[in-house]
């Protein structure tokens, strides 16, 4: 049986923590999810805040979170219980309790997406930092950039931007653009963006739509109509290949959030199949970027496994904030079919610092798992270990020049 407790970990993909309890958490995240949906009047707007919470609370992914900090420090496997422990432990150093967690896991590093490269609450010799970038593309920048005038400036700054990245250590660059638009990004020439970004920068000042549950990166621009809409996708489009090209030359990789993720997502526009036309651009190919296709893209993980087997430069990160038995089933299908050198394991943990612990712990059991049906179909049980280990530590290293 395989037993991979004491391979370490280095976690690919997390957001920052805070001190929040299950109920907390719950009822703040019910509340930006029924305001994004447009829903004002008082009375149900109350209604259907209260319908989110308590579905929220009593969902596996709140569930799951509970049994694991019940596990760990010997509580009863309730809400209540979980979060008084949890407000007792908070009047402590967050960074402590923090890297508590990532000891008793065996997690070396944590990778964690945000704006800026602080690390805040997270223990700072353990974080590396990956630029979160989609102001550059969505251009919240414009509200305060008011000089730019020209498509060749706003190339400029976006690049210069990524330049200012990577002196500040960032290991690489997410994005989250399948929340806010298509991902299907289309090749794009400088006279066509350039047409563009004169219509589009005709219509300043611009509205935004602010972004859900205060992840400021996703604030978009308002297109005025639907010229304004294709003027904005070819502009976006084409700042977009040429942050790419940017990042290939700076050895930086650039990661994809794909497939389902914070409510109400139209995971209709994160299909990974709809970045065949990047994948296959020859100019972001020769600059050496590395692709990356966070959570598999579930629920698309076929497609996202045949995409890392089809072009050399694209790889998959197996994060997935629900912890439950989707993550087997989804190993399963990607493990099975991609090369052990282009699978990065991730967390996706967000909120309470146990998401971290809890990721890694249920992780080792279920790729485990899926190692012994493959052993059992003929796979050497040392290509199991070393399967593992690039996994969940060595790919990690190569990306984060450790």
């Amino acid at each position: 049986m395989i037993d991979l407790s004491g391979v370490e970990i280095i976690d690919f993909h997390m957001h920052h923590l805070s001190k929040l309890t299950i109920r907390g958490r719950s009822n703040e995240v019910a509340q930006d999810y029924i305001s994004y949906l447009g829903v004002r009047g008082e009375e149900p707007r109350k209604k259907w805040v209260n319908a989110r919470a308590e579905e929220e609370v009593t969902s596996p992914y709140y569930q799951s979170l509970v049994y694991y900090i019940a596990r760990s420090y010997r509580l009863k496997p309730t809400v209540d219980d979980v979060d008084r422990f949890l407000e007792d432990k908070y009047k402590g150093d967050l960074t402590e309790y923090i890297r508590a967690v990532l000891d008793r896991e065996r997690i070396t590093i944590i990778q964690h997406a945000s704006p800026t490269p602080q690390p805040f609450e997270l223990p700072a010799e353990r974080s590396r930092w990956a630029y979160w970038f989609d102001e550059l593309i969505n251009l919240t920048w414009t509200r305060d950039q008011k000089d730019i005038e020209r498509l060749d400036e706003a190339v400029e700054y976006v690049l210069n931007a990524v330049d200012e990245a990577k002196k500040n250590g960032c290991k690489g660059l997410k994005n989250a653009l399948g929340y806010t638009r298509s991902l299907s990004i289309t090749p794009t020439s400088y006279e066509d963006a350039n047409r563009a970004f004169k219509n589009l920068w005709a219509t300043r000042p611009f509205k935004f739509r602010p972004a859900m549950q205060g992840w400021t990166p996703m604030t978009q621009v308002i297109p005025r109509d639907a010229d304004g809409q294709r003027n904005l996708r070819i502009v976006q489009d084409y700042l977009l290949k040429q942050l790419m090209i940017r990042c290939g030359n700076l050895g930086l990789s650039v990661h994809f959030h794909t497939g389902g993720g914070l409510a109400p997502t139209d995971i209709r526009n994160c299909q990974p199949l709809l970045l065949y036309d990047i994948f296959y651009d020859v100019d972001i190919l020769e600059s050496g970027a590395k692709i990356v296709l966070l959570h598999m893209g579930i629920p698309f993980f076929s497609e996202a496994a045949m995409a890392a087997n089809s072009f050399p430069h694209v790889y998959i990160d197996l994060s997935w904030p629900l912890r439950t038995s989707i993550i087997t089933e989804s190993l399963k299908q990607v493990v099975s079919q991609v090369a052990p050198g282009k699978m990065l394991y991730g967390s996706d943990a967000t909120g309470h610092p146990d998401r971290l612990g809890l990721a890694a712990s249920t992780f080792r059991r279920q790729l485990g798992k899926v190692l012994d049906e493959l052993m059992d179909d003929g796979w050497p049980e040392n290509q199991c270990y070393e399967t593992a280990e690039k996994i969940m530590n060595t790919n990690a290293k190569d990306f984060l020049h450790l």
